[in-house]
C-alpha cells in the first residue's frame, strides 16, 4: 500500500526543485519514483525501464521539505556524474568507489543534507574539484579499512 503522505511530500519537493533548478527537476520528473521501505533514505538506480528513484516513506515523512530537496539534489548528481552506470564489480575496492562517488556528489551541494554525508574534509588525501575516478584511485591506493561504509546497488544517500 502506498503511503499517501510520503508520496505527497515527494511530489511537493519535486515541484519545488523543478522550480528552483528546472534542468535538474526535469530530470527527476522523468524518472520512475517508487517507495521502498527496505532502504534507509533515498537511492537512485538504473533499471530496464530507465532511472528509478527509490525512497523510504518513513524517512521522507521525518524530514523537512528542504531536506527532501537536498537529498533529491544529491541523487540527481549521481545521475549527472554517471555514477549509476558504474558497475561496482569492475572496481577492486567497493568502499573506495562509494566514498569517491559520495564525496564528489556532496562537494558544493548548495543544500544542507538532513543527515551527515560523506564529505571531502573527511579524506585529506583528496583535493577539491577532483573527478570521481581520480578520487577512487587515491582512496583505493590509500588502503582504506573495510567496513566503514556498506556499498549497495543503488546510490543511496
Amino acid at each position: 500500500m502506498v503511503d499517501i503522505e510520503a508520496k505527497g511530500r515527494m511530489g511537493l519537493a519535486i515541484a519545488q526543485i523543478l522550480h528552483k533548478y528546472p534542468l535538474l527537476g526535469g530530470l527527476i520528473a522523468s524518472w520512475t519514483i517508487k517507495e521502498d521501505p527496505l532502504i534507509k533514505t533515498m537511492g537512485v538506480c538504473e533499471a530496464d525501464t530507465g532511472i528509478v528513484l527509490l525512497y523510504a516513506p518513513d524517512f521522507v515523512k521525518r524530514i523537512t521539505t528542504e531536506g527532501i530537496i537536498a537529498v533529491l539534489h544529491h541523487e540527481v548528481r549521481h545521475v549527472i556524474y554517471g555514477h549509476i552506470f558504474l558497475n561496482p564489480d569492475d572496481y577492486s575496492d567497493a568502499e573506495a568507489l562509494l566514498i569517491a562517488k559520495e564525496v564528489t556528489v556532496n562537494e558544493r551541494l548548495p543544500e544542507k543534507l538532513p543527515m551527515r554525508g560523506i564529505l571531502l574534509k573527511d579524506y585529506p588525501q583528496l583535493k577539491p574539484n577532483q573527478d570521481t575516478m581520480t578520487r577512487y584511485g587515491l582512496l583505493a591506493d590509500s588502503g582504506l579499512k573495510p567496513g566503514t561504509v556498506i556499498p549497495s546497488k543503488c546510490n543511496e544517500a
